[in-house]
């Protein structure tokens, strides 16, 4: 086990990965990341395809190491073999660029700098934005290990060496775009299963772990699998009545949880989900999910008022939120749909349904809206002028199809 003092003569850059089976994208991550690192350090868990003989070539440090349900322990197997005095964690799947490159080169260059933010990018289906700064980059030291058996982080010992060392926490612009979420790959590659049965592990060994139940919480919503969002929702309740809710006062997804659970719990009831928020309010800090999930069931609950305040405070929120769609297209049509329902209001609501196409031209709802109004407002003709201009800026999508077969 190294000590984590390396000297001025180590490896510079020291790129950690933990692979399996990833013949198909390594040559193009290896391509794309030319020139980041000066030690490739790679755990592999298994391949049975070409990864390892791609990796040879590469001249990658290689270390084989059987799969045990645990990504922070393989995360950390790489950790123990890089020399280099910085740290860069990605996975195959993430995409970077040049500019990259040259940000990651600067950082190291950073004496005051201990550890480094990246933006990952998610494209979600109809063309929704899911982004989210995570802690990858950090200098190379023997107190910092990651932790989770899955959705693993290292930013807790991070936070612990910085305030220890006085080194200052950065964050790199450049997006990296992660392919690993896109459904079609995610359900080839088997996540799906191997994520729950990893999840339902941690929560086996820990049932008042509320990380892996909110994870698991998430995944049942990407699958829509309403069964496995009531149990895992009805468990996580139980569990935090155990322990107070005050065990919700510093999580940052304390929120995003609390919402998930109303939705799972009492989705089709809007009084009782508004119950069930208020009940652990006095517990969150600000989170989009929250107001937006609040503005819905007020809008249903005929609470107009309210609901307008919540989806405005949902909006605020959409510059600190990594799911960008939810922060600002979603709000943006809750708004639509309450000024629809007001007299005079067509004008409103199609103000409020332009700016949400301008965030995303492919949502299947704005993109309802906008042609729905259109018709209100001007018959065919109007019809027709819309879909001109937007097959003009961005072409015919299945989306706008869809949308105009449903007018």
């Amino acid at each position: 086990m190294h000590t984590g003092q390396q000297s001025d003569t180590s490896p510079l850059i020291s790129c950690c990965l933990i692979v399996k089976n990833e013949a198909e994208l390594l040559p193009r991550f290896l391509a794309q990341a030319a020139g980041l690192w000066d030690e490739l350090c790679v755990v592999d868990t298994g391949s049975t395809d070409g990864t390892l003989a791609i990796l040879r070539a590469a001249g990658a440090k290689i270390i084989e190491r059987p799969w045990d349900d645990d990504f922070a322990a393989a995360r950390n197997a790489g950790l123990e073999a890089a020399t280099g005095r910085w740290i860069v964690c990605l996975d195959a799947d993430e995409m970077v660029s040049a500019t990259f490159v040259t940000q990651v080169r600067a950082l190291a260059a950073d004496e005051h700098a201990g550890a480094a933010t990246i933006r990952i990018v998610n494209t979600m289906p109809h063309g929704g934005i899911n982004q989210a700064q995570l802690l990858r980059i950090f200098r190379n030291d023997a107190s910092i290990r990651f932790r989770h058996r899955i959705h693993e982080e290292v930013a807790s010992s991070v936070s612990v060496y910085l305030a220890r060392t006085g080194l200052a926490l950065r964050s790199l612009p450049a997006a990296v775009d992660h392919l690993g979420y896109q459904r079609d790959r995610a359900l080839a590659r088997g996540k799906r299963s191997r994520d729950e049965a990893l999840l339902r592990q941690a929560i086996a060994e820990d049932p008042k772990d509320l990380y892996s139940h909110y994870k698991l919480l998430e995944l049942a919503r990407f699958w829509s699998d309403a069964s496995l969002g009531k149990e895992v929702a009805a468990a996580c309740v139980a569990a935090i009545a155990q322990v107070g809710q005050e065990v919700l006062d510093d999580q940052p997804f304390g929120g995003d949880l609390v919402a998930l659970l109303a939705t799972n719990l009492h989705g089709a009831d809007p009084a009782r989900a508004l119950a069930f928020l208020h009940t652990y309010a006095a517990h969150l800090s600000d989170s989009a999910a929250f107001y937006l999930r609040q503005g819905e069931w007020l809008e249903r609950a005929g609470d107009p008022v309210g609901a307008v305040e919540s989806f405005g405070h949902c909006l605020d929120l959409a510059d600190t939120t990594s799911d960008r769609e939810l922060a600002t297209v979603r709000p943006l049509m809750g708004l639509a749909r309450i000024a629809l329902a007001r007299p005079q209001g067509l004008e409103q609501a199609w103000t409020f349904t332009e700016q949400a196409l301008l965030h995303n031209h492919r949502d299947p709802e704005a993109l309802l809206a906008a042609t729905s109004i259109c018709r209100m407002a001007g018959g065919n003709a109007m019809v027709n002028q819309f879909v001109a201009d937007y097959t003009g800026k961005f072409g015919a999508t299945p989306e706008l199809t869809q949308a105009l077969s449903s007018v």
